[in-house]
């Protein structure tokens, strides 16, 4: 597909030039070089874990700092991670359709990688990790939908920190004709009105044939976009029960301020649920 050959065209160039956790339980984790399983709950990495898996830490855009909002100083037992935990939660869907709640970490651009080996590797990570995004063309810096993580290319054992590169997907005028709607009508049957009032996307397949009758666009972010390099870190909660959500998390949906859009609103309960008692919904 044409977003392949984008995001291999960006590997290449940052190789040339050098340059969303295993998240954490409420049980004090035993220091590690390298996972900690028993720790559930989102804790930034460390610095030298960033470094030592190409990444320059003093690089990133937008890392969470523990001052902020989206963060704060929690104590962890750890060489792989420091001590900032990171509250905001953010909703989305794996390579399969599945919602999923994730964590962002920060940007990256091509200097932010380290010029070793370790570089090259991460580079080549988050070229086969898609995260795509879906800004809002009615509410400006908004989003329509939740993000889309494909993993499906992504090898765990080389992209210890879930790197990705971010591709916008922004629908064309053809979405709004006639003809348009036509053709998504299905989809939105399926998958219900994003904020925008056209149809969620929620799987790769669907982004794939949407490009293919012309009706999307994908465009990976640029260098010169203010706070949006074409990298990011950006790791899945694989398991968001049993204290994973911490009762100061907060989850961060697509809506008008105060409520989820209505093909989302399962994110809001089930975050609602994992956070009191542990448990989806479904499992009470």
């Amino acid at each position: 597909m044409r977003i392949k050959k984008i995001i291999n065209t960006i590997a290449a160039f940052a190789l040339l030039a050098g340059s969303l956790v295993t998240l954490s339980s409420t049980v004090p984790a035993q220091k590690s070089n390298d996972r900690i399983l028993d720790e559930k709950r989102p804790f930034d990495f460390a610095d030298k874990y960033y470094g030592d898996h190409g990444v320059d830490y003093a690089q990133i855009i937008d890392r969470r700092s523990g001052f902020d909002r989206y963060s704060v100083f929690d104590y962890i037992d750890s060489d792989v991670f420091r001590g900032v935990r990171i509250l905001e939660t953010r909703t989305g869907y794996d390579e399969n359709g599945k919602q999923i709640f994730w964590v962002f970490y920060g940007y990256v651009d091509r200097s932010g990688f380290t010029r070793n080996a370790s570089g090259e590797e991460a580079i080549k990570a988050a070229s086969n990790v898609p995260v795509y995004f879906f800004p809002s063309a009615k509410f400006r810096y908004q989003e329509r939908q939740s993000a889309l993580i494909d993993r499906t290319g992504d090898n765990p054992d080389k992209n210890r920190l879930s790197l990705g590169t971010a591709v916008e997907v922004e629908y064309t005028r053809k979405a709004y004709t006639k003809e348009g709607q036509r053709m998504l009508a299905e989809l939105l049957g399926n998958n219900g009105k994003s904020l925008d009032g056209l149809p969620i996307i929620r799987t790769p397949s669907e982004i794939g044939a949407l490009t293919r009758y012309e009706l999307i666009t994908q465009r990976v972010r640029s260098i010169s976009e203010p706070g949006a390099a074409q990298f990011i870190i950006a790791r899945t909660i694989e398991d968001p029960r049993f204290g994973a959500i911490s009762p100061d998390a907060f989850l961060r949906f697509t809506g008008d301020g105060s409520k989820p859009i209505d093909a989302e609103a399962e994110f809001f309960q089930e975050f609602d649920c994992l956070q009191k008692s542990g448990r989806y919904c479904r499992e009470k």
